[in-house]
């Protein structure tokens, strides 16, 4: 049976040390298409450049891994608050995951988390770092998912807000409160531990248009997390890094996270304000 040419990985030696080679190989392939974005200024959302892709195209890249392996990879990092996921999807339907690094895990690349770091040359080429962590500029990167395979990192539905070189879209009008219920916004807004990019939450709300039953189960889920130790520990020592914007938490609908929720009844669908939503 013939071997698939796939280009060599790498993986950064700290990382691998502290949370394990898989991990660190996961993690350099993701910031790998970061620092590519970044370079042709793609995939730019609620302040840090993001990559996409499904687990079906994390086992073609990476055949040693199974779907499941690739699973607990992705909930290790989660776990260890290394990374981030989002929903820019303009399709509600399409849920394809999107991935960005957090600023824990941008630490250990360090020679590129800044804006001014060399690692990305001016026609995009990657560079090579002292650590050898970059991949072969001769090496075909890891594709993102796309239907031909090809080298890409477009979307496959156009991502909210971006135009057609990956900017966010700009010229928008801003509002100060959404037309859907904007007291029950308000009562979300204040709810909810991160306050970032509340024109994209607005916008986000506007078009999931929740009823009052939702509320609810949005409220219900939402204050389980607030008490889950997770989110805790975020709130507490990493001041909310690693827990989704409001827009993000919206459009990717994870009340719908919550494994277990308890049936509602009647007159609970018509009590939003006992979840805080007044």
């Amino acid at each position: 049976m013939g071997v698939k040419n796939i280009p060599d990985h790498h993986f950064n030696p700290v990382l691998a040390q502290t949370y394990g080679v898989d991990v660190a190989v996961f993690l350099h392939n993701i910031y790998f298409w970061l620092k590519h974005n970044k370079a042709y200024e793609k995939n730019f959302y609620e302040g840090r450049y993001w990559t996409f892709n499904s687990l079906a195209a994390f086992c073609e890249a990476h055949p040693y891994w199974s779907r499941r392996q690739i699973e607990r990879i992705i909930s290790a990092c989660k776990k260890n608050s290394l990374l981030l996921t989002g929903c820019f999807n303009q399709d509600k339907r399409d849920r394809t995951s999107w991935y960005s690094l957090s600023d824990k895990a941008m630490a250990y690349f360090a020679e590129c988390a800044t804006e001014t770091a060399g690692c990305i040359s001016p026609n995009g080429e990657m560079q090579n770092t002292e650590r050898g962590q970059s991949f072969h500029q001769t090496g075909t990167p890891l594709p993102d998912i796309n239907p031909d395979n090809s080298l890409t990192d477009d979307p496959p539905k156009a991502p909210q807000g971006a135009a057609g070189s990956g900017k966010p879209k700009r010229g928008r009008a801003a509002k100060a409160a959404p037309d859907w219920k904007p007291e029950r916004f308000e009562g979300f807004w204040r709810m909810y531990p991160v306050k970032k990019s509340k024109q994209a939450a607005i916008r986000a709300w506007d078009s999931l248009h929740p009823d009052d039953r939702l509320l609810v189960v949005m409220g219900h889920a939402l204050q389980r997390q607030l008490a889950s130790p997770e989110w805790q520990r975020k709130i507490r020592e990493e001041d909310g890094q690693g827990i989704p914007y409001p827009a993000s938490w919206i459009n990717g609908r994870r009340w719908e996270d919550e494994e277990k929720l308890p049936a509602l009844g009647a007159t609970e669908a018509i009590r939003p304000e006992r979840f805080g939503w007044d």
